[in-house]
């Protein structure tokens, strides 16, 4: 099981620290993906374990969806309600539409996960 603060900080540390892309089916179609092909990976992808995310890469559902049909999915995220977990998702899905330029899907998730963190009392972890 994990926590909303450990997938916050999962989020954190993929897009923030590690500054990585987004997660799309391919440079040319603007799909999101939990995982593509080069390992780029979504604001849900980015913390689910491996067993489960080869579970869900290809599902083409949204995180509400699959909760409903893979129960060992649902028991992983309980503690997390799943209003918040589509929250994340479309954080990372909305940026898609954003300019191509990394710098500006950075300064997007940036400012939506600071944003996300105030909303729900989280703590924004250091980076050392």
């Amino acid at each position: 099981m994990i926590t909303l603060q450990e997938a916050f900080n999962k989020n954190w540390d993929w897009f923030i620290v590690q500054k990585k892309p987004k997660s799309l089916v391919s440079s040319r179609l603007a799909t999101c993906m939990y995982e593509n092909t080069k390992g780029d990976r979504c604001g849900i992808g980015c913390f689910l374990p491996k067993d489960l995310l080869n579970q869900v890469t290809e599902s083409g559902l949204y995180i509400d969806q699959l909760i409903e049909k893979n129960l060992y999915l649902a028991r992983f995220l309980s503690q997390i309600p799943v209003s918040l977990l589509i929250e994340l998702q479309h954080l990372h899905d909305c940026a898609i539409w954003k300019d191509e330029d990394p710098k500006i899907f950075y300064e997007f998730m940036l400012n939506g996960l600071i944003r996300f963190a105030k909303q729900n009392h989280l703590t924004i972890p250091e980076v050392h």
